[in-house]
């Protein structure tokens, strides 16, 4: 892995460590995610949703995580991703739309998602999520209806989008979006992270986690 991934796998292990102290988004460390979960798993899982290089379980795996399941519809980031985890079959280069939660390994206690951010970005076309890109959200709500039909929703959500998210259509993106979560039973806690403060030459990300109270 080259450097610049290096620092900003690092970065993300120090987001995921240090932001929950504030008991806001803790769930991500699995220690504190227990009373969430009712009981104490041998090891919690996780989905990697939109997964690219593979930096979100770069984060998670030193944590205690194990990913059952990671996905992506980029030929090279899947060469990429499979060069840095050769010995793992886990991996699927599909279109999000076309996964189906039947035919995935379960259960898992967190879906992770680093959907794109092209009609999003201030610098996209600022579609929102009723563009080609960013609307691959409701691919992921859609993946969640599934697994909710199945009895095996998972215990918490985790995803990550530029700062251009809390603006796009006067903010009513967001509010669509926080929305749908809290209609599959989840509550949602938000924070804006400064990656300057973890990586060099990263610019600010919105970040935000739905652990359910049920």
């Amino acid at each position: 892995m080259s450097g610049g991934h290096d620092a900003v796998a690092a970065g993300l292990r120090r987001v995921v460590a240090t932001a929950g102290r504030g008991d806001k988004i803790a769930i991500i460390n699995p220690r504190t995610l227990y009373p969430i979960l009712e009981e104490e798993p041998a090891t919690p899982t996780f989905y990697e949703l939109f997964a690219g290089v593979g930096l979100v379980r770069d984060a998670l795996q030193p944590l205690g995580w194990e990913c059952i399941y990671a996905n992506d519809i980029d030929a090279t980031k899947e060469a990429i991703y499979r060069c840095r985890y050769p010995d793992d079959a886990h991996f699927e280069r599909r279109d999000v739309w076309e996964v189906e939660a039947a035919t995935l390994p379960r259960p898992v206690d967190l879906v992770a998602a680093s959907f794109p951010c092209i009609d999003l970005s201030l610098a996209g076309n600022r579609k929102g999520l009723a563009g080609t890109h960013s609307g691959t959200f409701w691919a992921m709500m859609r993946l969640l209806d599934q697994l909710r039909d199945l009895g095996e929703s998972p215990k918490a959500l985790m995803t990550e989008n530029v700062t251009g998210f809390l603006s796009s259509h006067d903010g009513r993106d967001f509010r669509e979006a926080v929305q749908a979560v809290n209609e599959r039973g989840y509550v949602v806690d938000a924070i804006q992270v400064s990656a300057e403060h973890y990586a060099q030459r990263i610019r600010r990300r919105h970040a935000w986690s739905s652990p359910t109270l049920l």
